[in-house]
C-alpha cells in the first residue's frame, strides 16, 4: 500500500466548500505553504547575527549601587559602634592598613590630617624597635610615599579620629539590586559576547572585591543621597569615596538623585565630576517616579526606564503618579522655576529642560574653573547634562497618560 499524503481536517473542509484553488495538488499546497513559513534556528544564524542580537537583547540599565552595611540598619548591629570598639584594641595598632588608593582623595582629606601642626593637638612620631638596636627583616610599612599633596596619616595618631579612620578604614561592600542581564547566565556564548563586550564584576571597596555586574560603555552608575557617607573623602553625599579609582576614572554614565537642597549644591556636584574624569553624560534625576513605594531605592530587581524632561504639566503629572511633590527638592525647584518662567514669558516654554540643563553644564564648567585657577589640578572634562524622570515601565506608563491628558485639557481649552 502505498504512503498517501496527509490531507488536515481543515484542508479537507475547504476543499468541500471550494474555497480550496483546485489547479494546485494538496502536496504543493502544503510545501508552499511550509515555504513561507520557513525561518532558520538560531543556532544556524552566523556568528556576526548572533552577537548583534545579543548586544540589542541587553539594552542600558541604570544600576543602583550602595554601601552595605548600613550604618542605621536596625536588623543588624551598627558598624559605627563596632569599629569603634575595634578601634579602642590594643592589636589594632599592628592591624590597621590604610590602602594606598586614598591619595586619589586626597586634595579633600589633605586638610584634615596635618596632625603635626593642628592646635591643641600633640602627637610624637612612633618610636620603633629598630631605635633601640633591634634588627629586623621587615621593612616599615607605608601605604603611600608622603608628601605635601599627600601627607602622611600615622596609624597611632589615626585610632584617636574614630570619624576620620572609619571613613578611611571601614570594612564594607558596594551592591546593587539591579537585575543581572539575562543573557549572561543564557547560553555560554551569549555570555562571552556580553563579557567581551565590557560587561564584568565592577566597584570593589578597599576592603572587599567587585559584586556588580556593569559594563561602562552601555551602562549607567546610578547614585542617591544615603546613610553611609565619606565627606572627608569625597565632600558630598553620593558616598563616592569608598568607591575604587579604577572603577571611578571609567566610568562614563552618571545619574545622580538629588533628595535634598544641599545636594543640588553645583559645588559638591563638581567635586564629585572631578572624581570621574571619563563621564561623558550626566543624568539628573528630577524625580524617581517609584519614590512613593516602600522599599522604592533598593527595588525589586526590575529596570528604571529614563524619560527626558517634558515641560508639559510638570506638578500636575508627576502628582498623578502618586508622588509628593514637597518631599522632591528639585522637583520643587523645576516646578517653581518653570511657573516664574512661565508667567514671565507670558506663555509656555518650549525648552525649559534643555535650558535648565545648559546651565547646569555652564556653572559646573565655571566651578571647574575656579578649582583650577586655584590648585594645580588638569581641568575636567564637563559632560553632557540630561535633565528628567526616572521610574519603573508601569510608573512611566502612568506618567505618559497624564501627559497625554494634560496636553489634551490644554488644547481644549485653547480652543
Amino acid at each position: 500500500m502505498s504512503r498517501g499524503v496527509i490531507v488536515p481536517v481543515f484542508w479537507r473542509g475547504l476543499r468541500a466548500r471550494g474555497c480550496a484553488p483546485d489547479n494546485l495538488t494538496t502536496k504543493q499546497n502544503m510545501a508552499k505553504s511550509t515555504a513561507a513559513q520557513v525561518f532558520p534556528l538560531f543556532p544556524h544564524f552566523p556568528f556576526e547575527i548572533r552577537r548583534a542580537i545579543y548586544l540589542l537583547a541587553t539594552p542600558p540599565r541604570f544600576v543602583y549601587v550602595w554601601e552595605s552595611p548600613d550604618l542605621y540598619d536596625d536588623d543588624h548591629p551598627s558598624p559605627w559602634d563596632e569599629f569603634v570598639e575595634y578601634l579602642g584594641r590594643p592589636e589594632t595598632l599592628g592591624r590597621l592598613k590604610l590602602h594606598p588608593s586614598l591619595t586619589y582623595f586626597a586634595h579633600n582629606w589633605r586638610d584634615h590630617v596635618h596632625w603635626g601642626n593642628l592646635p591643641g593637638v600633640h602627637v610624637e612620631r612612633q618610636t620603633r624597635l629598630t631605635s633601640y638596636g633591634f634588627k629586623t627583616r621587615q621593612s616599615h610599612y607605608e601605604p603611600w610615599t608622603p608628601t605635601p599633596e599627600k601627607p602622611e596619616v600615622p596609624i597611632h595618631w589615626l585610632v584617636q579620629q574614630p570619624e576620620l579612620a572609619f571613613q578611611f578604614a571601614r570594612s564594607s561592600y558596594l551592591r546593587s539590586t539591579t537585575a543581572i542581564p539575562p543573557l549572561l547566565h543564557t547560553c555560554s556564548e551569549s555570555r562571552q559576547v556580553l563579557i567581551r563586550y565590557g560587561y564584568e564584576l565592577a566597584f570593589g571597596t578597599r576592603t572587599c572585591g567587585p559584586r556588580t555586574w556593569f559594563c561602562y560603555r552601555h551602562d549607567v552608575l546610578y547614585l542617591y543621597p544615603g546613610n553611609n557617607t565619606s565627606q572627608l573623602l569625597d565632600t558630598g553625599g553620593w558616598n563616592l569615596g569608598q568607591f575604587l579609582p579604577y572603577d571611578l576614572t571609567r566610568v562614563r554614565c552618571l545619574a545622580l538623585c538629588p533628595s535634598s537642597i544641599a545636594d543640588v549644591d553645583l559645588a559638591i556636584v563638581s567635586s564629585a565630576l572631578r572624581l570621574l574624569p571619563g563621564l561623558v553624560e550626566l543624568f539628573v534625576v528630577v524625580c524617581n517616579l517609584n519614590a512613593g513605594h516602600p522599599g522604592w531605592l533598593a527595588g525589586d530587581g526590575s529596570p528604571w526606564l529614563w524619560i527626558e524632561g517634558c515641560e508639559v504639566g510638570v506638578r500636575g503629572a508627576v502628582a498623578r503618579v502618586r508622588v509628593e511633590i514637597e518631599c522632591n527638592t528639585l522637583l520643587h525647584v523645576a516646578s517653581e522655576r518653570l511657573t516664574l518662567g512661565t508667567a514671565l514669558r507670558g506663555g509656555a516654554i518650549s525648552e525649559f529642560f534643555g535650558e535648565w540643563a545648559d546651565e547646569w553644564a555652564e556653572l559646573l564648567r565655571a566651578e571647574r574653573d575656579k578649582c583650577v585657577g586655584t590648585e594645580e589640578v588638569a581641568p575636567w572634562k564637563i559632560p553632557k547634562v540630561r535633565i528628567g524622570f526616572l521610574g519603573s515601565e508601569a510608573e512611566m506608563r502612568m506618567l505618559y497618560s497624564a501627559r497625554e491628558d494634560i496636553q489634551s485639557i490644554s488644547g481644549s481649552q485653547e480652543s
